[in-house]
């Protein structure tokens, strides 16, 4: 089919809107095929995010075999408490996530986030019109504490004023957060790697360089940011991940008595969901008891190797007065945390900014997409496609089709998600992030304080480098076609199209004879000579009640019911 071939060449991807509403009891419950869900249904979010990532699998496994670039999964998370399961399935199958300020009180979330590299984009004007101040958003946390943020447009018509709804985010966040040239790069690039551009053209926006070697082949002229700042926030990353990773080594090392201890809660909640899935139900009893065994657990915790929170201990100016901190309760957190990672390595590869980032494998992921190849060479006339228990599967023509043995069935995520729960409301995990995410955020303040000269240039570099905001590249990465121009931009088509289309016929009612625009603006009263951005009443303080409505004439108020 030519024309959805030509249609996909022109996305990058698909994003899965909640409607904020809860149905928790849908997913406890004993599962359904999906050719038992009407398309009329309203699922769960998890069990409709759940399949749609297990389709989109096979369509980029098959993207690939065709040398086609392959498509992201994103997600849109609101501002309620509700949107809780869009974090947690986000964390799990997608790419990126777009609106997620409620992670501001989800430290656990938001530390994972970070140390996978999960694209974050946020529109703080948009949830300023929303309700929220902005003063109050979170993204300037966020960014300091070294997230993958990036500011972008939503609802432009709504929410914006300029022509350059884009450039209108980034100056306000500028103004506002008192952000440098250099922060508001470094937002910009990563936009670009959040982006589903291809691979050729981030590369020419960018440098290859800094794709394949990561900071060291960083180039000042393409990327726009500093190789410090680079490297500021991979050591940051990597230190927290190597805190994880070695605490994990220890624990494999100790006795095997402290280690079945240990490794109770990961262990009792798998044992839980799975005597659960069976049942097709979820009792919170099993989680209420599991909570308890790692709380419980600092009994056998004394017996165990402590967390290294900082492998750096030697400075030349600073001496440590008295031995370093031992909490035993970091023994549990960081094994837990280990074990978030491992549940996402398991649903998705690494990040594109990870590898670039890091240079190596951060976990050994699986990628679930393998399972659907048999080989390199791809002949497209042996192959065909069916739907397996809502799954659509590649199969050689004289096979029978069937699932992968290494793709995990929808009881399988509900496992996972039911794990993932119980880490995130651990109150060892909770504390253990919230104490790493305001070290983080006080390391970047440090590093600005002492070389956010050096990061701005001489003179003489500026000079030749063109420091330039403008001049970096951007992208928006939340464009909705419906509502992408602005309110300006809606001014000036309804003005050209009065100009020079006033004989086209846009009214037609029964029993009359056919209107042309003119004769309608006549009737109105509109003279597109005067009309003006206020009269038609399409901005968020009017429209949703964010401010006072101001009174218009009957014209005007036709004009913005016709637009």
């Amino acid at each position: 089919n030519t024309q959805v071939a030509s249609f996909l060449s022109r996305i990058g991807g698909f994003v899965i809107v909640s409607d904020e509403e809860e149905r928790e009891s849908e997913f406890q419950r004993k599962a359904r095929r999906p050719a038992e869900v009407s398309w009329s249904e309203n699922v769960c979010d998890l069990y409709f995010a759940y399949h749609i990532w297990v389709n989109l699998c096979s369509l980029n496994a098959f993207r690939r075999r065709k040398g086609l670039g392959t498509l992201q999964l994103r997600a849109i998370a609101g501002g309620r408490s509700s949107q809780m399961d869009v974090l947690v399935y986000s964390y799990l199958l997608c790419d990126s996530v777009a609106n997620g300020v409620i992670l501001d009180h989800q430290p656990v979330l938001q530390y994972l986030y970070g140390i996978q590299r999960i694209g974050m984009v946020m529109s703080p004007l948009s949830n300023n019109g929303l309700g929220l101040p902005y003063m109050q958003n979170p993204f300037h946390i966020f960014f300091c504490r070294g997230l993958n943020v990036s500011l972008a447009t939503d609802r432009p018509l709504l929410f914006h004023l300029s022509k350059e709804p884009l450039i209108e985010e980034y100056g306000t966040a500028s103004r506002l957060y008192q952000l440098s040239g250099i922060d508001i790069c470094e937002i910009a690039l990563n936009s670009v790697m959040i982006s589903s551009f291809p691979y050729g053209t981030k590369a020419a926006w960018l440098g290859e360089a800094l794709l394949t070697e990561g900071p060291k082949g960083n180039i000042f002229e393409y990327s726009k940011v500093p190789t410090a700042r680079l490297e500021l926030r991979q050591d940051m990353w990597q230190t927290e991940l190597n805190i994880i990773t070695e605490a994990a080594k220890q624990n494999s090392r100790v006795d095997d008595t402290t280690t079945v201890a240990l490794q109770m809660p990961v262990t009792a909640v798998i044992n839980a969901a799975n005597c659960s899935t069976s049942t097709g139900e979820y009792s919170a009893t099993s989680s209420v008891t599991t909570t308890a065994i790692v709380q419980s657990n600092h009994v056998l915790l004394n017996q165990v190797p402590f967390v290294v929170l900082d492998p750096k201990i030697e400075y030349p100016r600073v001496v440590f007065v008295g031995p370093p901190e031992r909490d035993p309760s970091h023994t549990v957190a960081t094994q837990l945390l280990h074990r978030a990672l491992e549940l996402r390595a398991q649903y998705v590869g690494l990040n594109r900014l990870g590898e670039v980032l890091d240079g190596k494998d951060m976990l050994n992921p699986h990628e679930i997409e393998n399972a659907f190849r048999r080989d390199e060479a791809f002949d497209e006339n042996e192959w065909m496609f069916k739907t397996v228990e809502g799954v659509l599967v590649p199969h050689e023509v004289h096979q029978i089709p069937r699932l992968p043995k290494d793709m995990f069935h929808y009881d399988d995520f509900r496992v996972h998600v039911q794990e993932l729960r119980l880490i995130l409301e651990n109150i060892h995990v909770r504390n253990f992030t919230t104490r790493r995410l305001d070290l983080l955020e006080h390391k970047f303040m440090l590093h600005l304080a002492v070389n956010r000269s050096l990061e701005a240039g001489t003179t003489a570099k500026k000079a030749s480098q063109n420091r330039d905001f403008y001049q970096a590249t951007k992208v928006d990465n939340n464009i909705h076609v419906e509502t992408c121009m602005t309110a300006r931009h809606l001014l000036n088509f309804i003005v050209s199209k009065a100009n020079n289309n006033g004989d086209d016929i846009v009214s037609h009612q029964e029993g009359k004879e056919p209107q042309t625009l003119r004769q309608l603006l006549q009737e109105l009263q509109i003279s597109p000579n005067t009309l003006t951005v206020d009269d038609l009443n399409v901005q968020v303080d009017t429209t949703l009640g964010g401010g006072r409505c101001p009174v218009h004439t009957r014209g005007a108020r036709r004009a913005a019911d016709i637009t």
